[in-house]
């Protein structure tokens, strides 16, 4: 118990002693004190200054100018100037390191004299603002900040400004991750030909306004991996860097930004701009957003570059004398402020805007072969095609997977507006039971402009010859088809090497009814549109391949409606209205018109949903003008309409 209770007064002694000891004594950092250093180095003759150790200091520092420390440090940071006082040396007298005070803020401000600053024998590690810290050092030509360290630094805003001589800046090993404020970091660097950025981390940056502002002699700056979510002023932000001629800012985030004024103006070398990644629905201010940017041709943009929240978009296009819309609209003089920064409808909707195009890429996820990459418009649906790649040893094409969702082949994805990656799933190779063999050869029917190949009665792995020489074939030479459970069949052409290749006509597919299989069936035909139906102990597949064959979904159509449909996909083979005419039991009649008033044919599968008419009952008369029609009841008071044309 005695020796416990001793313990425990030694430890309490010695809470009592470092309790006493000063912080700067217990940290054991010298620090310098600000206003004795700007005080004993005069900014308006200071030619050079070193920090490095006393026994680098040259035999002309001669007059010692007294000590700097914080007060109460030991007065071990002192000062030495040669006999004129236009060099000055700052030393630790133990050659100790020198601690810069956390607030370094304005610490060679307008040092106007100052043509050389070098940086040996310190540590910024406790500094957090760095405001106007070099600010309007107008001759200073080199600053290598290689061993400052930034990471606990919140604000850096004008921190080079003005420093308009500067031809070199390592800023390359700033920890940026703390900094809330870059407002006017490089302002007027009008000498940089370089900066090298691209490292810093700017998650929590709220004020980028002015950040490279007059950065004239800029000829390159990567601001790819600038996070600018928390951003909310971005005005000034890149205006008059003249020599750009090109700036990558497609991974910007503008969602929170109210302030775009002045942000390009005056980048007269730009000639395009990727701002599909900009979201302005909070901007209110667009002034001069583009103005005198000469070499501008293209601005590409989506549908959320709104400006319904600006109330201020003076001059903003102006004198952007080679800038054109994607549908063509020419500069206008008259038209530059917000009303036409909108994507460009041609002579109804004009805009210098040209819609976004974002890439469709395809991930094999373990399988083989490639697929190339699609393009589509902001805004577009996109058709998924049926699976190229090769799968896994094993294994079958199940689905598609994007952003999520599962899809399956001709399947729509609905108004893209940013690039999309679409991976293929794969599932085990299921076991095909045995069908009963008989061969009965390929048979064609020419049903112009359509070909139709038929096969009846077929057999489970059997490989059929494509004599044809027929467009329907499109090449191939072999049919290889392969029947599982369920009614699930595997359907491919082959050519002359095993590649396979799309038909351009449609098939019919005719197999036995398996024992014991009843309805729904499972029915999947890789790569195509399939519809099936069951007669007398048969199921019939019509499989047609896609292609650029695409879905239109209508619902909820009245009677004598007609439908405005343009702009809408491929499928619609440049139809502008849809006019529906619904009577007595079901009957519908559906034309497709295009601009002109004429009939057009679709080029894709149209699905209508509509109310089922009063005192109406199954079966129900169908007929869409020239085409092939499904339909089934829904069971919620409406029927659909699968129109295949």
């Amino acid at each position: 118990m005695k020796h416990k209770t001793r313990i425990i007064a030694i430890i309490l002694s010695l809470l009592m002693i470092f309790c006493a000891v000063p912080a700067y004594a217990a940290e054991d950092k010298d620090t310098l004190d600000k206003a004795k250093f700007q005080g004993a180095v005069p900014n308006d003759q200071a030619e050079e200054i070193h920090f490095c150790k006393k026994t680098d200091m040259p035999a002309e520092a001669t007059k010692d100018k007294g000590d700097i420390s914080v007060a109460g440090a030991g007065g071990k940071i002192h000062v030495y100037a040669d006999n004129a006082e236009k060099k000055y040396w700052v030393v630790h007298e133990a050659d100790g390191k020198i601690f810069f005070p956390k607030d370094s803020e304005r610490l060679f401000f307008e040092y106007k004299e100052l043509t050389a600053l070098t940086f040996d024998q310190i540590d910024t590690g406790e500094v957090t603002t760095m405001r106007d810290m070099f600010c309007n050092c107008k001759k200073l030509t080199d600053l290598d900040l290689s061993q400052f360290h930034t990471g606990k630094v919140t604000d850096m805003s004008a921190m080079f400004a003005l420093c308009e001589a500067l031809t070199s800046l390592n800023v390359s090993q700033f920890h940026t991750e703390n900094v809330t404020d870059m407002s006017g970091m490089f302002y007027y660097c009008e000498a940089l030909t370089s900066l090298d950025v691209s490292q810093f981390h700017t998650e929590n940056v709220t004020d980028m306004s002015a950040m490279f502002a007059y950065c004239k002699a800029l000829t390159a700056l990567d601001v790819r991996n600038f996070n600018t979510e928390n951003v909310t002023n971005m005005g000034f932000l890149f205006r008059s860097c003249k020599k750009l001629t090109s700036l990558d800012v497609r991974n910007f985030n503008t969602e929170n930004v109210t302030d775009m004024k002045y942000l390009f103006d005056d980048c007269e070398k730009l000639t395009s701009l990727d701002l599909r990644s900009f979201h302005t629905g909070e901007v209110t201010e667009m002034q001069e957003m583009f103005k005198d940017c000469k070499d501008l041709t293209t601005i590409t943009a989506s549908g959320q570059f709104i400006t319904t929240k600006v109330t201020n978009s003076n001059n903003m296009f102006q004198n952007c004398i080679a800038l054109v819309g994607g549908q063509g609209t020419v500069y206008n003089p008259a038209k530059i402020d917000k009303e036409y920064a909108r994507i460009d409808g041609g002579i109804p909707n004009p805009g210098y805007f040209t819609g976004a195009i974002h890439t469709v890429s395809f991930d094999k996820n373990g399988g083989g072969g490639a697929m190339p990459d699609v393009t589509v418009n902001d805004g577009d649906n996109y058709t998924l095609p049926p699976c190229g790649f090769t799968p896994p040893a094993g294994q079958v094409f199940d689905q598609w997977e994007a952003d999520g969702t599962k899809y399956n082949p001709g399947d729509i994805i609905n108004n893209i507006i940013a690039d999309l990656s679409v991976k293929a799933l794969w599932k085990a190779k299921p076991a095909t039971p045995y069908i009963p063999s008989t061969t009965i050869p390929s048979t064609e029917e020419d049903q112009t402009p359509e070909e139709w190949i038929t096969l009846e009665t077929v057999v489970n792995g059997k490989t059929y010859t494509a004599r044809s020489t027929k467009n329907a074939f499109n090449g191939a030479v072999k049919l290889d088809i392969a029947i599982g459970e369920q009614g699930k069949t595997h359907f491919n052409f082959l050519d002359k090497e095993g590649n396979k290749v799309q038909t351009k006509g449609a098939v019919k597919l005719t197999m036995p009814l398996p024992e014991g299989l009843t309805p729904p069936y499972r029915v999947k035909v890789e790569g195509t549109y399939t519809t099936f139906a069951e007669e007398q102990g048969q199921i019939s597949f019509v499989i047609r391949p896609t292609g650029d064959v695409e879905k239109i979904h209508l619902t909820g159509i009245a009677e004598g409606e007609t439908v405005n449909v343009e702009g809408t996909p491929y499928a619609l083979n440049g139809a502008k209205e849809i006019k529906v005419e619904r009577k007595g039991n079901g009957k519908l009649s559906i034309r497709l018109i295009d601009q002109n008033g004429k009939p057009v044919r679709s080029k894709g599968y149209l699905f209508i949903q509509i109310p089922v008419p009063k005192n109406t009952k199954a079966p129900y008369r169908v007929k869409v003008d020239g085409v092939r029609t499904t339909f089934e009841e829904t069971g919620h008071g409406t029927v659909v309409f699968a129109s295949i044309l």
